[in-house]
């Protein structure tokens, strides 16, 4: 299919075109310069980098071109495809994002999956702050706004001055592509928080979990795959109930963890639908407006189908993810992999010191599993959480916390 794509030293430029959609006609989920009223609702300030100019960037490493037929917002997007080694472009700026969080749109074309890294500089070079976000490849082929999450600090960088900024791809394999727009500031949270997430509501949410957190009064949730609870293994109603009556949360994993991607419309019908049924039936409201993506697997079609349904949906990956700032697109939100227990420290740590929302998820507790935790660590992870400066929250708190005023 031709992609529109064209060096930097090109000029055409052609209408934009998602799933269709002609230039300046925003997409179900995708922002809009104007609100209802006709009032502006971006600020100019916002934008970071538009990638209307890529000659303002100098490649590093790989290869940087515009696409215009499919852009994401304007006249083109920029591709940045792998060659020999990581992609890497770089160029000066005079910014600040003080008290902002970065968001991105992306567009993955790779047969593997991939790692956008966008590192913030000052001080000679010498300080700086990196963000990242994965992408799987299962989501390539549709534009999805992330929130990229800072995920490393070295020396002491000043974010009112940035003096540069850097992009990195890792993965995507050799001659894939990862096409970006619309770079901008979103307004950071006025703290830090963490929420924790405990897949498959395994009978070890209950048995180790539940009682270590409400030691410290800590909330939490847990992704049911509701044909399994009373299962061997799993969440019983007598335990779920317990556990709601103290705080407890309880979302959808589907009715029994299949793979999206390969549903067809009747069993997407009883995997999302159904589930959600069965918690509104079970009087779990709150919970009933989150969904988790089983396997962290989605694409533009699930999306689409879960929007419909939930309030919001979780991705997840192996790697270190976290969804920042106001979230901008609430079906593609970040979760994060607990079971390095210094790598969660480090994400509770990185939440206080940039106002980050960070959805730590585990699995299961003391089962020996490749996922899993044991009692000792996660105690110990309870206790680094409790002591530190950002607050505990579950995952019905997130719209009220992080969504824009303007809505979804």
């Amino acid at each position: 299919m031709n992609t529109g794509e064209q060096n930097t030293t090109g000029t055409t430029t052609t209408t934009r075109s998602t799933s269709g959609t002609p230039t300046g006609t925003a997409t179900a989920r995708e922002q809009t310069d104007t609100t209802d009223s006709g009032e502006q609702r971006e600020k100019p300030e916002d934008v970071v980098d538009d990638f209307e100019d890529l000659s303002t960037w100098t490649v590093k490493n790989g290869k940087l071109t515009a696409m215009t037929e499919g852009s994401y917002k304007g006249s083109q997007s920029a591709v940045i495809t792998r060659q020999d080694g990581e992609p890497v472009i770089e160029r000066e700026i005079e910014t600040g994002v003080g008290g902002s969080n970065l968001s991105v749109a992306i567009n993955l074309d790779a047969s593997k999956h991939a790692v956008l890294q966008v590192t913030l500089l000052n001080g000679n070079n010498q300080n700086s702050v990196q963000y990242a976000e994965s992408v799987r490849s299962s989501t390539s082929g549709f534009w999805q706004r992330l929130d990229l999450g800072a995920t490393g600090v070295t020396g002491l960088p000043n974010l009112k001055n940035i003096t540069k900024i850097r992009i990195r791809v890792k993965g995507a394999g050799s001659g894939g592509k990862v096409r970006i727009d619309d770079l901008r500031k979103v307004p950071s949270p006025d703290k830090g928080y963490v929420a924790l997430v405990f897949d498959d509501a395994q009978r070890s949410d209950y048995t180790k979990a539940f009682q270590t957190l409400k030691q410290y009064d800590i909330p939490a949730t847990s992704a049911l795959v509701t044909n399994h609870v009373g299962d061997d293994g799993f969440l019983n109603m007598k335990q779920i109930e317990e556990m709601k009556a103290a705080g407890w949360e309880f979302a959808s994993q589907t009715a029994s963890h299949a793979n999206m991607l390969n549903a067809s419309r009747l069993q997407a019908e009883r995997e999302v639908v159904g589930s959600k049924e069965w918690l509104l039936d079970h009087g779990f409201e709150k919970g009933a407006k989150s969904f988790t993506y089983p396997y962290g697997l989605y694409n533009e079609q699930i999306t689409n189908f879960v929007s419909k349904h939930y309030e919001m949906g979780f991705g997840f990956f192996s790697t270190r993810n976290a969804a920042s700032g106001y979230i901008t697109d609430p079906m593609t939100i970040s979760r994060g992999d607990g079971r390095h227990i210094e790598q969660a420290k480090s994400m509770v740590d990185l939440a206080h010191l940039y106002n980050d929302l960070e959805v730590i998820t585990f699995h299961g507790i003391d089962r020996k599993g490749e996922l899993d935790v044991t009692g000792d660590q996660f105690e110990d992870f309870v206790s680094y959480l409790d002591n530190s400066n950002v607050e505990p929250i579950t995952l019905s708190q997130i719209p009220n916390k992080f969504k824009p005023e303007d809505g979804w």
